[in-house]
């Protein structure tokens, strides 16, 4: 009787103490990083802050600390695509329609924390990954809504940010100037076959970038950051950002080119010191600053997804969520530093990976 006793005494304790540390502790998952950021980094009108807290930056071209980006909301949307959230894409195409988006397609890059922007500039890729949201919505619930709206985007993009068959960076709306670079990064080839598809460039516009993205040169290793189209000259960084050269990794897996060389440093920084930088210098290969990001790790697990690497995928999950906080008040956020700061791309980018390994049945 005594032993049945003490039994049903370390049963008890040992619930309660699951009980507690689950609250402490949370699920730390998506749906925890979802409630952080609902919570802590929504402005009083339902758009997303770009920081935590308020930041002050001088030069107007920087983010101040609770402006909204588009980036922010192409983001969410393929997200809630991913998770099959229709209410939540709903939401969120109600803040592009309201706050970012003009009646012509025009997307504003930025937004104040009040929402009443006069910022006459736009950002392609930003553009292109709500574009892309939009028709992929469209396709997953038939609304046709998303279509009206990813037309106006795609009508836009084809007749202001074209520069000699191919898309450029940035149009400024104030003074009538489109760049005449483009990003190698911001090559989305899903969202350029889309708008190829739908009317709005032509199939040579098409192949020309497609043809950019395979012919792409590597300097010790390394992508160019742009393509000068004037010019006709890439353009490489002395200091190279590994974020952009990830998402040309995946921009040219998508037209079934390989990017081995990337891929084998990037397993070889992981093996020999477990970590992954957020800027390498091109000519030694070594890191230029200490900081990581668990975005860099969300996107090489994006495009592990591509290659269908599942243990480069499964080996940067593990790294990724070392960054996420699973006590406090902020449960569920990444990435929360010594100022009780995050940026929200380092909290969107590992909900979208996440959520892809999932639908890919590589994590539970």
């Amino acid at each position: 009787m005594k032993k049945i006793l003490m039994l049903l005494m370390f049963l008890v304790v040992a619930v309660n103490i699951a009980f507690f540390t689950r609250g402490a502790i949370g699920k730390a998952d998506n749906e925890d990083t979802v409630q952080f950021i609902n919570e802590w980094m929504r402005n009083d009108n339902g758009t997303f802050a770009t920081y935590l807290k308020e930041t002050i930056e001088k030069d107007e071209d920087k983010v101040q600390g609770r402006e909204a980006l588009s980036e922010s909301l192409g983001l969410w949307m393929l997200y809630a695509i991913e998770n099959d959230d229709e209410a939540m894409f709903e939401e969120r195409f109600r803040l592009l329609k309201t706050y970012f988006m003009t009646g012509e397609g025009f997307i504003s890059w930025k937004l104040p924390e009040t929402g009443e922007s006069d910022v006459q500039t736009n950002a392609l890729i930003d553009d292109l990954r709500i574009y892309k949201a939009l028709i992929l919505a469209y396709r997953q619930w038939g609304a046709t809504e998303y279509l009206t709206a990813a037309d106006k985007v795609g009508t836009f993009l084809g007749s202001n940010l074209i520069y000699q068959s191919v898309l450029v960076d940035f149009y400024d709306r104030f003074y009538d100037y489109q760049t005449q670079t483009i990003t190698l990064s911001y090559l989305d080839p899903e969202a350029i076959k889309m708008l190829e598809q739908h009317g709005h460039i032509t199939p040579s516009s098409y192949k020309k970038m497609t043809a950019l993205l395979q012919e792409v040169p590597l300097k010790n290793g390394f992508y160019p950051k742009s393509y000068n189209v004037q010019t006709k000259k890439m353009v490489f960084d002395e200091e190279i950002n590994l974020i952009d050269q990830l998402l040309v990794a995946i921009n040219r897996s998508q037209l079934d080119f390989n990017s081995d060389e990337l891929l084998i440093f990037i397993k070889k920084e992981l093996e020999q010191r477990g970590v992954l930088n957020g800027r390498y210098s091109i000519t030694t290969r070594s890191p230029m600053v200490a900081y990581e990001s668990p975005a860099i790790y969300g996107f090489v697990i994006l495009y592990a997804i591509e290659i269908k690497d599942r243990e480069l995928a499964l080996q940067a999950y593990q790294r990724m969520i070392d960054f996420r906080v699973n006590r406090s008040k902020f449960r569920g956020a990444y990435s929360i530093n010594e100022d009780q700061n995050t940026h929200i791309f380092d909290n969107l980018v590992p909900l979208l990976a996440i959520q892809k390994l999932k639908n890919a049945q590589w994590i539970s």
